[in-house]
Formats: structure tokens, sequence, C-alpha cells
């Protein structure tokens, strides 16, 4: 049976256990794509919000570029293509991994200890 408590698919457990020789690696591989997972989604909004809070008007006009957050959304789409709200991801990865990582880590260090102390 599979001891590895962070999968919610049986066959995917399966084979994360019979690849990775200690179960010890399980967490890190889990909270890293976790990390991947919430960067991949929260991303292309997190763009638009610093596109909208750096906007300057025009010195001319005094038009600001973008009238709201779809309008924002349909010029990056516009200019750059889809992949264009994915710009900068690796950095905004680098960001969010490192902190999905520590929540389940230490979530689970204390979820143990804490089943450890009332024998759960």
């Amino acid at each position: 049976a599979c001891r590895c408590k962070y999968l919610f698919a049986d066959w995917l457990c399966v084979l994360v256990c019979k690849t990775v020789s200690h179960l010890y690696i399980c967490p890190q591989i889990f909270s890293s794509s976790q990390g991947f997972t919430a960067a991949a989604f929260s991303m292309p909004f997190d763009l638009i919000k610093s596109r909208l809070m750096a906007q300057k008007p025009d010195p001319i006009s005094g038009k600001m570029p973008y009238s709201g957050v779809v309008d924002c959304a349909a010029s990056i789409l516009k200019s750059d293509g889809p992949l264009g709200l994915f710009s900068g991801f690796s950095a905004y990865y680098g960001r969010c991994a490192p902190h999905a990582m520590i929540v389940l880590l230490c979530t689970e260090s204390i979820t143990s200890g804490y089943r450890k102390a009332w024998g759960y």
C-alpha cells in the first residue's frame, strides 16, 4: 500500500512512490508543483494588477493607457498574445514556489506533531 498522503489519486500515488525511493522527498515534490499551479493560475491577474498600478497618464492628452481591468487584459492579449499574460513567469514562480513549499511543509510538521501528541 502506498503511504504517500499528499496525493489525491491512487494511481499517481503508486507511480510516485515507486519512482521516489524515500518518502521524505514527496512533500518537496508536491509543494513545488503546488507553487507552480498557484503561480500559473494567479500570474495573469497579478500582471494586470501590476500594469494598472504602474500606469501613468499620457503627458500630452492626460489620458490613462488603460480604462480598467478588461481593457488592460484585452490590450495585453492584442499586443503580446495569450502568452503575454505570463511574461515574467519565472520570477513570479520563484516568488510563489518557496511560499507554497514553506506553508505545506510547516502545515505537515505541525499536523504530524499534533497527531503524535494527541494520539490521532
